[in-house]
């Protein structure tokens, strides 16, 4: 990503201004990832005080009212969270896209940028966001599957547990 030719305002902006920037986005950056970490531990603490509400007498509950609606709280939770993840992520991408165009813009050498081919490369694999999407992903399908198998059984119909 590259940043557009200067005009006559963004000329005025200068490499001490642009070092300037990169010190606040990098700092935003970091701040963005702690909130979507706090927020995903926050989320995980939720869903496993649903599950011990679920399984408090060590079994289904007896009734299938009381697990229709804590299954319906825990797909309300997840899907807030996969919400908020998505929004939270996509900032934290924009942060990385500007920090890539202030680097370039500086021309600061590949071995000291914080983005570019050289740190994708020593990345690989499973990122933690794909992790974060896919757990998150998994606890909507779960949740959303407990709630139509409460239902379920709540309309008279046999469920197969």
């Amino acid at each position: 990503m590259t940043m557009p030719a200067p005009n006559d305002s963004e000329s005025n902006f200068g490499a001490t201004g642009l070092l300037a920037q990169l010190s606040n986005v990098v700092n935003r950056s970091a701040y963005e990832d702690t909130v979507v970490w706090a927020i995903f531990g926050t989320f995980w603490a939720a869903n496993a005080l649903l599950l011990v509400a679920l399984f408090s007498q060590g079994d289904f509950p007896r009734h299938s009212a009381v697990g229709i609606i804590i299954s319906a709280a825990g797909t309300v939770v997840s899907v807030a969270w996969f919400l908020i993840q998505r929004r939270a992520i996509a900032h934290m991408k924009r942060w990385e896209d500007i920090i890539e165009a202030i680097e370039e813009e500086l021309r600061i050498p590949a071995n000291f940028r914080l983005t570019g081919d050289q740190h994708r490369e020593n990345l690989r694999g499973v990122g933690a966001r794909k992790v974060m999407g896919g757990i998150t992903r998994l606890s909507v399908i779960s949740w959303g599957l407990g709630l139509a198998c409460f239902a379920w059984d709540a309309m008279g119909r046999p469920v197969p547990w």
